[in-house]
């Protein structure tokens, strides 16, 4: 089954739809940054991108958590935004349990943070290529 991703900035959802349309999945989401708007170190910049496979990541690191999903900016999105990669993950630094299945929150560089057990559920829903829309 195919899937298209779908992040809304103003709930904070990130949300799976089938390939017929249905609601598949969702989750907490958060892109908080270092930097408020689009530029380095900001938000993503909405529109379409898809995703890259996940990427495992043995042994843990704190900042991520054990899984990185990567963006593949297709449209030219982040040159004129001064961005380099952006990426789905969880860990967190700073946070007291950064590998803990629901670690808390934790602002990043522009990528997005889901909890852990959220990133694990949705790393078996990704295979890589599927289109990540941001709203």
């Amino acid at each position: 089954m195919s899937f298209h991703f779908v992040f809304n900035r103003q709930s904070e959802l990130l949300k799976a739809f089938a390939s017929d349309g249905t609601d598949a999945w969702q989750a907490p989401c958060h892109n908080l940054t270092v930097n408020p708007g689009f530029g380095h170190y900001g938000e993503c910049p909405p529109g379409d991108y898809h995703l890259g496979a996940p990427l495992v990541i043995d042994p843990p690191e704190v900042p991520y958590g054990g899984w990185f999903i990567p963006l593949v900016d297709v449209n030219g999105l982040w040159v004129p935004n001064d961005r380099s990669g952006i990426g789905i993950h969880g860990g967190g630094s700073g946070l007291p349990s950064p590998f803990a299945a629901d670690q808390g929150w934790q602002i990043t560089e522009g990528c997005f943070r889901l909890q852990n057990a959220d990133l694990t559920k949705l790393v078996t829903l990704v295979k890589g290529g599927e289109t990540f829309t941001v709203t």
